[in-house]
């Protein structure tokens, strides 16, 4: 068997583990594959089967980044490579759709709901820089991948921002619903982010009149954000404050790191000296 005939193969095998539902038997196959051989001229069908049938099983795991990327790796490779749409529907396994206006919203809209980390900044800030012609076209994406750059507060009314039409959102795709309150989550998160750079201290209700949602909501989104340290920050309950305190570089805790060591040593040095003189107080007494 030559190459395309193997990839073909395991392909097919990835095909019925999807029809089965058999997730884990899904992915155990897909990594025989190595994605550097799938950059070869030649089989850029396979590779955007290969990334769509990836896309069923993250959708199914709620792997917003990875979906993200396989979403840019099919348009990227459409774009680049137009004439492969000739070897392929426009649906293709699944009813995937092949059309480059959905694809580009699912990469948009999976690293919107995606929880904010340096991997999902560094991607909105490159859609915002290499594809500024596409986002243009499409004033919508636009608007979502300049708000979560923003340093300003923004709306976190979904609605108002007019994704309610995508793919993402439809009942055509696993836990949909869920997208839908991903999206409202990051963007109370952005907000929540933006306040604790420009304030110290500052009441919970003010929070929650910032930010645009009930005091419940707000508490519970900054707890959360806490937890995985995306802020830094102390809620006192019964006063209803929060003081946020702005995370120390590395440099800066490795210099409190030493300072501290520092006084300690000095501290057993004269605590060493003392214990000595004490002792030849005894001695010549």
């Amino acid at each position: 068997m030559d190459k395309r005939e193997k990839l073909e193969f395991i392909l097919y095998q990835m095909k019925i583990m999807i029809k089965k539902k058999d997730y884990v038997r899904l992915i155990i196959i897909s990594r025989k594959i190595n994605k550097k051989n799938l950059e070869e001229e030649g089989i850029e069908d396979i590779k955007i089967l290969y990334y769509s049938y990836l896309i069923i099983y993250y959708t199914h795991e709620n792997k917003f980044f990875d979906n993200a990327i396989c979403y840019k790796a099919i348009y990227d490779t459409l774009k680049k490579r137009p004439q492969v749409r000739e070897k392929l529907p426009p649906v293709i396994d699944f009813d995937f759709s092949l059309d480059p206006k959905n694809l580009l919203e699912n990469y948009v809209m999976y690293l919107a709901i995606d929880s904010y980390g340096v991997e999902q900044v560094k991607h909105l800030h490159e859609l915002r820089e290499k594809y500024s012609d596409d986002l243009e076209a499409n004033p919508h994406l636009k608007n979502i991948v300049d708000s979560m750059l923003s340093t300003e507060l923004i709306s976190v009314d979904v609605e108002g921002y007019g994704l309610s039409n995508l793919e993402i959102f439809s009942n055509k795709v696993e836990h949909s619903k869920g997208h839908y309150e991903n999206l409202r989550k990051q963007l109370i998160q952005h907000n929540l982010r933006i306040i604790s750079t420009y304030y110290d201290r500052i009441s919970t209700k003010r929070i929650a009149e910032l930010v645009g949602v009930d005091l419940d909501t707000a508490e519970t989104e900054l707890c959360d954000m806490i937890n995985r340290k995306l802020v830094t920050a102390r809620i006192n309950r019964p006063d209803g404050i929060v003081n946020f305190k702005q995370k120390k570089t590395e440099n800066e805790t490795l210099n409190e790191w030493r300072f501290d060591i520092h006084k300690i040593l000095d501290l057993i040095d004269n605590t060493t000296n003392l214990i000595n003189r004490e002792y030849d107080v005894e001695v010549t007494s």
